[in-house]
């Protein structure tokens, strides 16, 4: 009995670190793929220099942005951006409820 408690606790134990490490991923890829979305468009704006106009904001001073790249990113792209994230966030949280309500299995808490 021990033993079969034991190594419940450890399955349960890689599978909580398993749903952790996926999301810790896709944070981070959301993270990268919000970068290259920024710097896409028909300013002439690289990677690097759309990370620097949001560090900017935040640690005003530290960094040498361009008046062109700040506008851009926090007018235009940014805005824009925030707003295509939360709408995947909102559609699905909206399909989990979905499932969940109608008893779909595929919305069980073992997959």
């Amino acid at each position: 009995m021990k033993q079969e408690n034991s190594s419940s606790k450890i399955l349960y134990k890689k599978l909580i670190f398993r749903r952790v490490f996926f999301s810790l991923l896709c944070i981070i890829l959301i993270i990268i793929l919000m970068g290259t979305s920024l710097s896409l468009g028909s300013a002439q704006i690289s990677f690097f220099e759309t990370y620097m106009a949001i560090l900017n904001r935040i640690f005003p001073g530290y960094f040498n942005v361009s008046n062109l790249a700040d506008i851009v990113i926090w007018h235009l792209r940014l805005p824009r951006t925030i707003m295509a994230i939360i709408a995947g966030f909102i559609f699905a949280m909206t399909g989990c409820t979905i499932m969940a309500i109608t008893r779909n299995p595929l919305a069980t808490p073992y997959t």
